[in-house]
């Protein structure tokens, strides 16, 4: 389970990227992430954050100034920065999500999401439970699974599709339980999305 505080700040990073009058936005909870992360790193402009995010300059505007009011950045100069709720939720998520996207991959060219406290599913239908919610945030390919003592468990995959996997688990180096969602990277951002909702739904009471 998760603290009080760390649950309402997952829970603010979720409600940014929902749909507003206007429309859905083009961000996600995976660029206020990432944004965070950057932002700790160098204060960077509004330009050169967009550059880094590949969001377009209006949706970064946006995006800044919703993390700007629910306290997370601020204006450093002619950059901005994570405030202290800031860096506490960049903590938080670097512990809940784990992204790794230059290791080996089931899927070509892909990107790993790990849930290091959440149990790997069990069976085809606890799989499907999972893949409801990324079909949903509009990611339709993935390879489910996770680690118990660090070995693979991929419900329902067989044939040469598990020389990838083991292969890719031993690359990642994990050594508890965990959920593991591989996914094309072009649709990273909306499995990093259906991840933070699988983390609050079951972590936070």
């Amino acid at each position: 389970m998760l603290g009080r505080s760390e649950c309402i700040l997952l829970k603010s990073v979720l409600e940014m990227a929902r749909p507003r009058k206007g429309g859905t936005p083009t961000f996600t909870a995976y660029h206020a992430a990432r944004a965070l992360n950057l932002l700790e790193g160098e204060r960077l402009g509004r330009q050169r954050l967009a550059r880094s995010l590949g969001l377009g300059e209006a949706s970064t505007r946006t995006l800044l100034e919703i993390m700007g009011e629910l306290g997370l950045v601020e204006k450093a100069g002619r950059g901005f920065q994570p405030t202290s709720r800031g860096r506490e939720l960049a903590k938080t998520l670097s512990r809940v999500i784990r992204v790794h996207t230059g290791t080996a991959n089931p899927i070509p060219g892909g990107a790993a999401i790990i849930l290091p406290n959440i149990d790997p599913p069990e069976d085809l239908t606890s799989v499907y439970k999972i893949r409801d919610y990324l079909v949903e945030e509009g990611c339709k390919v993935a390879v489910i699974g996770g680690t118990q003592q660090g070995r693979p468990v991929f419900p329902g995959v067989e044939g040469p599709p598990v020389t990838y996997i083991v292969e890719a688990v031993e690359d990642l180096g994990i050594t508890g339980s965990s959920t593991i969602i591989f996914v094309p990277r072009t649709c990273l951002p909306q499995a990093y999305n259906a991840a933070l909702r699988i983390i609050v739904e079951r972590l936070c009471k």
